[in-house]
């Protein structure tokens, strides 16, 4: 680099130059340039500075001052001192400090803690940290209290993984791959199962979804006929009429479901059935013979009961045990969801009391669902009274839209079949009248008596007659509901 005067290059290097300590150009023009000359090129010198180099004219220099190097300076003070002359070194170490030669300092501290490894002075200068009477670096302070605090921990039964301290049966099993899911260790794909989850191929996906397929594959194989399936958290609705019915049916079912859960104070976890109770719709009275044939048999073991299911003029069936399955014919302008509000109102109190309830009572209830959720009753049930088949069928085709009106009118006559009578009958028995009845008797006990109801139910459950649990529950006699019923009747209806 050529000097030129009066420019902000000669400026910088200048004072770049300053701190070398080394030789100094006095220039013509006043101004001092310190640096190292390393040589001699033609008229100019070449002077190291910190910075870089740069070329000096010698026409512009007056004089040189020679000078060493700071590092040059401390070669020779080093070599002056005997190598055990602490007292001397720790004075060059200070030297240096004010020279700003760091590297230099920490080589002649570091002979110093060689020769006297207790010299405070020394290790205070290098940083070093006093650990249990040794001096020691911070870096071997940080270790030894990292072992230090390893050795505590592992004395509590803990294991460092991944960054934190675990118990060390949890790192064990962390190891094997296992995964923490509510209190237990399960691996991948028992967790998987947890969370309700099946594996297809190689994919996990919602064991809803392969029912859904499984059922639908099902279906289509034994019956020929493509159909929807829905499957919610308790119910499966298959329907051929398309996925958003089927969907809207399931989503019904499951508002009867936590209704019931409401009702009786069970907890939301509380499950009825193991299995998903199954509902399905067909359209045609040949399809309902067919599914009865293939795959209610499933569900439907006994060969005189497909026989009576299959009997002329039948198109709808329910069966609640071994497992909650239901079929119907579509008919035109019905209420689709009244009747999944009916049939889950039998799955529901048959499955919660697992005994066999009168069916007064199990046809009260399934009709009170149905109003509750579709404001009126149009579904009729009809079953063997033996498994010959034999019993006649009860006329059951009077329009809800009269019930009350006929609860009242046989109230006020005193026509109305009395509960020791009525709870004698089986459900081919129950006509009109004694649906009508049903359907009030239980909206009565559940409206003005819902805990006393619930009791008597629970009662049932646990085996109690009808009688004895009505009595434990609510202090009456069989007549003394009647007379308790048909009070209400005359204020409310």
């Amino acid at each position: 680099m050529r000097l030129r005067s009066g420019t902000g290059i000669i400026l910088a290097l200048v004072a770049g130059a300053a701190s070398l300590r080394a030789d100094i150009l006095h220039l013509k023009d006043g101004r001092k340039i310190e640096g190292k000359i390393v040589e001699e090129e033609g008229g100019n010198y070449v002077v190291k500075l910190k910075g870089g180099t740069m070329k000096i004219a010698k026409k512009d220099v007056s004089r040189v001052e020679a000078r060493k190097l700071p590092e040059e300076e401390f070669q020779g003070k080093l070599a002056a001192l005997k190598t055990d002359d602490i007292p001397g070194l720790m004075g060059l170490a200070t030297w240096c400090k004010e020279q700003g030669l760091k590297k230099e300092e920490r080589e002649v501290l570091g002979r110093i803690v060689r020769l006297e490894p207790k010299n405070e002075e020394a290790n205070l200068a290098l940083g070093n940290i006093k650990v249990n009477g040794e001096w020691v670096s911070p870096s071997e302070a940080k270790s030894l209290k990292e072992k230090a605090e390893a050795a505590e921990k592992e004395a509590q039964g803990l294991a460092f993984y991944k960054g934190k301290w675990i118990p060390r049966e949890d790192k064990e099993n962390l190891e094997k791959g296992l995964v923490l899911h509510d209190g237990k260790w399960l691996t991948p794909e028992q967790l998987k199962e947890s969370q309700g989850l099946v594996k297809i191929g190689d994919k996990w996906v919602p064991k809803s979804e392969k029912v859904r397929a499984e059922t639908v594959q099902e279906f289509k194989d034994k019956l020929k006929r493509d159909a929807a399936c829905s499957v919610s958290e308790h119910f499966k609705v298959v329907h051929v009429n398309g996925q958003e019915i089927a969907d809207k049916l399931a989503q019904q079912a499951e508002e009867c479901y936590k209704y019931f859960n409401e009702l009786f104070g069970l907890r939301e976890t509380k499950k009825h059935w193991t299995l998903t109770a199954d509902y399905y719709v067909v359209d045609s009275d040949n399809l309902f013979k067919d599914f009865v044939d293939t795959i209610a048999t499933r569900y439907v073991k006994d060969k005189s009961a497909i026989d009576w299911i299959k009997r002329p003029g039948s198109d709808d069936f329910h069966n609640s045990k071994p497992a909650p399955i239901a079929c119907h014919v579509l008919k035109a302008n019905q209420d689709e969801e009244g009747h999944i509000c009916h049939i889950a109102g039998h799955f529901l109190l048959n499955w919660h009391t697992s005994v066999n309830n009168p069916d007064w009572l199990v046809e009260g209830f399934a009709s009170f669902m149905e109003v509750k959720f579709r404001e009126a009753s149009r579904v009729r049930c009809s079953t063997r009274a033996t498994y010959g088949g034999s019993a006649k069928v009860a006329e059951k085709a009077k329009d809800f839209a009269a019930w009350k009106d006929l609860v009242k009118e046989s109230v006020l006559d005193k026509q109305d079949t009395p509960m020791l009578q009525m709870k004698e009958y089986d459900l081919n028995r129950l006509d009109f009248e004694h649906l009508s009845k049903s359907w009030s008797v239980v909206t009565f006990l559940i409206t003005e008596h819902k805990d006393k109801f619930v009791k008597w139910i629970e009662g049932i459950k646990k085996g109690e007659p009808q009688d004895r649990a009505l009595f434990l529950a609510f202090n009456w006699k069989v007549e003394e509901l009647d007379d308790a019923w048909r009070k209400w009747v005359k204020s409310n209806y």
